[in-house]
């Protein structure tokens, strides 16, 4: 199909040609061609359908960037800036699956505690450091919700507990986190998520 402007030999150099090009690059010769169509009007025509094609590329690269959006894996939610409540659960339950409420023989999921996180990210010359306790909990075969607690420690009340909870088909377990550590995790956040039966939760500390 013929573009009104470019001759028909011309187009298919001039579309691999854009194709080649990433979005900002795409964006500058648009601004180029604009200044084109201003300065020289018996060219203009020409020089409107090759601003045509590089808004066709451009859209292509949107439409790319949306679908990669979407693929990314996010976390479920990140809380900041919530006062410590004694019994709240901070994070609303995460559904996963369906409950499998007939199998009354409850597993144990596999736990494992870093109590020290610090990790380095560099870009460029800026350095971001995040120091806290990171949790990891596998619950193969999961089925169901996952939900977390932070509750007072009647026994130490330098302490609270972190209860985490899955379907019936699992046991709770608890873990003592210091309550310094708690009230310096709302300031700078919680991270919660869950993907293919692998529940992860930081406490951060500093970011």
């Amino acid at each position: 199909m013929e573009v009104e402007g470019i001759h028909p030999l011309l187009l298919p150099y001039l579309q691999r040609f854009l194709r080649k090009q990433d979005d900002k690059s795409l964006q500058k010769l648009k601004s180029e061609v604009d200044e084109m169509i201003d300065g020289v009007p018996r060219e203009a025509e020409y020089w409107r359908a090759v601003r045509v094609k590089i808004g066709e590329e451009l859209l292509n690269w949107n439409q790319k960037g949306m679908e990669n959006s979407q693929k990314t894996k996010m976390v479920f939610e990140t809380l900041k800036n919530e006062p410590l409540k004694v019994n709240t659960t901070f994070v609303k339950e995460i559904t996963f699956g369906k409950n499998d409420t007939g199998n009354t023989k409850k597993e144990k999921p596999e736990v494992q505690i870093r109590k020290k996180m610090r990790q380095i990210h560099v870009n460029g010359k800026i350095e971001t450091v995040t120091e806290g306790i990171q949790i990891s909990a596998l619950y193969s075969n999961f089925q169901g919700k996952v939900s977390y607690q932070i509750k007072k420690n009647e026994k130490n009340l330098n302490d609270s507990l972190l209860v985490i909870t899955a379907s019936e088909k699992y046991t709770d377990f608890q873990i003592n986190i210091p309550n310094k550590s708690i009230e310096t995790s709302v300031r700078k956040g919680f991270v919660c998520s869950l993907e293919d039966g692998l529940f992860r939760l930081h406490f951060n500390f500093r970011n």
